[in-house]
């Protein structure tokens, strides 16, 4: 093949990846295991969003005239937005964000109850909550460190196919990145 032919496949792929939007997307069970170590810190997340989009409408100055400021991008200037309709725009983003995040820590927490009778929901306790080793935990409950790898991956599995059913389906090369 020549250098030419290469930088011509090259340039094909680029635009298929982008005219599919493919990503290099976790698979479900990674984005689990990475949902359950981040849950106890979802709350926090939230509360701390929910503070700051008090903090900025407490802010929000009266009916004064908009102070203009004047945004220079790369090529040129771009249209002057006021301080307010820019606190305006980071306000619905952050409340954007914290609909988001509830509505994960909901569908995450419908999904732990569903295994809490579980005999291996324990692991998933003690390993994501209290952020204890495989070794820990296989002493604790006086089993082999494999078989709490064992347990902890079954049950991941299980939980991701019903966080992501339609992800699981789906082969892990064509995979959209289903989390958006």
């Amino acid at each position: 093949m020549t250098e030419k032919e290469i930088k011509k496949i090259v340039k094909v792929t680029v635009e298929e990846v982008h005219k599919h939007k493919l990503k290099p997307a976790k698979n479900p069970f990674q984005l689990t295991e990475l949902y359950l170590s981040q849950y106890k810190n979802m709350e926090e997340s939230i509360q701390i969003k929910l503070d700051t989009v008090k903090e900025l409408r407490a802010e929000i100055p009266g009916m004064k005239s908009p102070v203009l400021v004047p945004d220079v991008i790369q090529g040129g200037k771009a249209e002057n937005i006021s301080q307010l309709e820019k606190r305006e725009e980071v306000i619905e983003h952050l409340v954007k964000e914290v609909e988001q995040l509830s509505a994960l820590k909901l569908q995450i927490e419908k999904v732990m109850d569903k295994y809490r009778e579980d005999k291996d929901f324990r692991i998933l306790q003690e390993r994501f909550f209290n952020r204890k080793t495989f070794d820990e935990i296989g002493d604790l409950l006086n089993i082999d460190e494999s078989t709490v790898r064992r347990r902890k991956n079954r049950i991941i599995k299980e939980m991701s196919e019903i966080l992501f059913p339609i992800c699981a389906e789906m082969p892990p090369k064509v995979r959209l990145d289903c989390t958006e």
